[in-house]
């Protein structure tokens, strides 16, 4: 008979039962070539217990699987992400070793220990190596006998199911509390966070939401004390990200679909990664200011001579990233010229744009999505993103000593996943995902486009000299 097709639903239950259809039908009694011998026999009759088989037709246990069905049935599992390990095409067991790895390590599994001795063990290639004591230490993966891992061998229907059984056997469900810090829009965090308990609800999610500034000044009194409590760092500060993977607070990961994520950022070591890329530009106000503005220095025109503002870069990480990447591509003498028409430094980011929706300033440098947020309550406000573009990347990051470092995992996972670069886009500000599309409602151009003209900082050691720039910038204000 036909071996039937893969059917995804709603319902989790019925989600795996209609995957494990992969495997054609018949209660396990009547399969002809699964006999109570058979070594994969206990596995494939707990799949049938759990109502995960239909029933009638052979199993054909030495037929192979491809590494996208497998894939697809782990996804039914528990959620996972991506996997550098695909195809339609048949697999080798090594390979899926470096699968299960991929998919399962930031979920707790629960591990027997010891250490792999496969008299094969030459034959294993040295990039799968790790992966393979993973499945060993995970009991995932335990040879074919006589002390052979076989890491060339082609992974079959038989095998695929005691896989399974073994996952489904020893995944530890997820619990506990995951501490977020984050200097992001509160209505977007919440629908995050809501959409990430949806899918992992034994997580509960707490979040410190303030400035990128002070969250830095927290985390640094905390690791003078007890240790650093959040798991999970998200702001737009990217100098502050450098500094924590040079201190060594950062841990070394790259999630799933880290691949379809436009990454501006070099030298990241997989440390961190934009799980944002904010836009800033000019905000104004519709009833001061006639003729929006196209470039930076059509704001030493007289329209914003004393109505000019930009929020204070030391506590503000979006306007301190700005403030550098200003000076870097047009020097001192234009921030001369802006505080010789009247510019000044305001106080914080959401301040110097309310006060420009309520007509006290004519324009500031302002984030995307505190302009839209004003406009959709009817004030007259309006954002202009000159030719000059600024986009500021928001990496997400994973602390070293994370007290629940597996569903920090999960949740960077999370963060860059299609669902809540979505969420991201829903809210007015570029995704990093570049297979995303923001509502036209918000006017920003795409991200290719913003990309494109983005004034660039190429390495951290520039990053880095965004301090200097900063305080440049504030002594010119001062003037």
């Amino acid at each position: 008979m036909k071996p039937k097709h893969f059917k995804l639903t709603l319902t989790v239950l019925l989600t795996l039962t209609l995957m494990f259809s992969l495997f054609p039908a018949a209660a396990l009694s009547q399969f002809d070539d699964v006999p109570e011998s058979a070594w994969y026999f206990s596995a494939v009759t707990n799949m049938t217990e759990k109502g995960l088989v239909e029933s009638g037709g052979s199993f054909r246990p030495n037929a192979p699987i491809t590494a996208d069905e497998l894939h697809g049935l782990l996804s039914a599992v528990l959620p996972v992400g991506d996997s550098s390990v695909g195809g339609d095409g048949i697999f080798t067991r090594e390979r899926l070793a470096v699968m299960l790895h991929e998919l399962l390590a930031g979920h707790i599994i629960a591990e027997d220990g010891g250490e792999a001795e496969y008299v094969d063990a030459g034959e294993i290639d040295a990039s799968c190596m790790a992966a393979v004591l993973y499945a060993y230490r995970a009991g995932l993966m335990r040879g074919v006998g006589g002390g052979r891992f076989d890491p060339k061998g082609i992974v079959t229907r038989a095998q695929a199911a005691v896989v399974l059984d073994n996952v489904m056997t020893r995944l530890v469900p997820l619990t506990g509390t995951l501490t977020l810090y984050t200097s992001m829009r509160d209505s977007m965090i919440v629908a995050l966070v809501d959409g990430f308990m949806d899918k992992h609800p034994g997580i509960v999610v707490e979040t410190r939401i303030a400035g990128a500034g002070t969250l830095m000044r927290e985390i640094e009194a905390q690791r003078g004390s007890d240790g650093i409590i959040a798991d999970v760092i998200w702001t737009s500060e990217v100098p502050d990200f450098y500094y924590m993977r040079d201190e060594g607070l950062l841990l070394q990961y790259r999630p799933s679909g880290a691949d379809d994520v436009l990454n501006p950022l070099d030298d990241t070591d997989d440390h961190f990664i934009p799980a944002r890329l904010g836009t800033m530009g000019i905000a104004y106000n519709t009833d001061l200011v006639e003729s929006p503005p196209a470039f930076w220095r059509d704001l030493l025109g007289s329209a914003f001579t004393g109505g000019f503002a930009i929020a204070d870069p030391t506590t503000s990480g979006t306007a301190s990233v700005s403030v550098g990447l200003l000076m870097d591509a047009f020097g001192e003498q234009f921030f001369r010229d802006l505080r010789e028409n009247g510019a000044f430094v305001g106080q914080g980011s959401s301040q110097v744009v309310d006060s420009v929706a309520k007509g006290e300033l004519a324009a500031c440098l302002a984030v995307d999505y505190m302009v839209f947020a004003h406009a959709e309550a009817g004030a007259p406000i309006a954002i202009a993103y000159p030719q000059e573009m600024l986009v500021i990347p928001s990496p997400a990051a994973i602390f070293k000593d994370s007290p629940n470092l597996a569903a920090a995992k999960l949740f960077v996972d999370y963060l860059i996943s299609v669902q809540a670069q979505q969420i991201i886009a829903n809210n007015g500000t570029l995704p990093a995902h570049s297979n995303i599309t923001v509502p036209e409602k918000f006017n920003l151009p795409t991200v290719a486009e913003a990309m494109d003209r983005s004034i660039r900082l190429d390495d951290d050691e520039m990053y880095m000299r965004i301090e200097t720039l900063v305080n440049d910038f504030l002594d010119i204000m001062k003037d």
